[in-house]
C-alpha cells in the first residue's frame, strides 16, 4: 500500500467530493485549474486531487505496480463524503478498478480519455 498525496480544493464545506486523478505521466496538480473552475461553478462540490503511487508527491508503494495495486491505494482513502471518482487515461482505468470494489456511496464514475477495455496490442 502506498500513502497517496491529496490536495483538497473547495469553497467552504462542500456537501460532496469528487476524487480525481491523472494520467500515467501526470500528477493530481495537472487538474488544479479545472478543479478550481468546477468548485467555483458548483460550490456544493469539492475536488480531491490525488497523486497515484510513484507519481507526484505520493509514496512509491511496494511492487507490483499494477492497476489493481493503484486501485487498492485509492480504495484505502475513500470515505462516505466522496460521491464521485474520476480519472484521466491511466487514472481512468485505476478508477474503474476502484469502482469495481467501491462502496455503494459512490454515485458516479467519470473517465476522461480512457477506454474501459484492455488494450489488445
Amino acid at each position: 500500500m502506498a500513502r497517496l498525496y491529496q490536495e483538497r480544493i473547495a469553497r467552504n464545506a462542500p456537501e460532496q467530493w469528487l476524487m480525481l486523478t491523472h494520467g500515467i505521466y501526470g500528477a493530481g496538480s495537472n487538474w488544479r485549474g479545472i478543479a478550481r473552475k468546477l468548485v467555483e461553478r458548483k460550490p456544493a462540490w469539492g475536488v480531491i486531487l490525488v497523486d497515484l503511487r510513484q507519481h507526484g508527491r505520493s509514496e512509491p508503494g511496494d511492487p507490483p505496480h499494477t492497476i489493481a495495486a493503484a486501485a487498492d491505494d485509492i480504495a484505502a482513502i475513500l470515505d462516505p463524503s466522496i460521491a464521485a471518482i474520476a480519472g484521466h487515461s491511466f487514472g481512468g482505468k485505476v478508477m474503474l478498478a476502484v469502482r469495481a470494489r467501491a462502496p455503494v456511496t459512490l454515485r458516479q464514475t467519470w473517465m476522461f480519455d480512457a477506454s474501459p477495455s484492455a488494450n489488445p496490442g
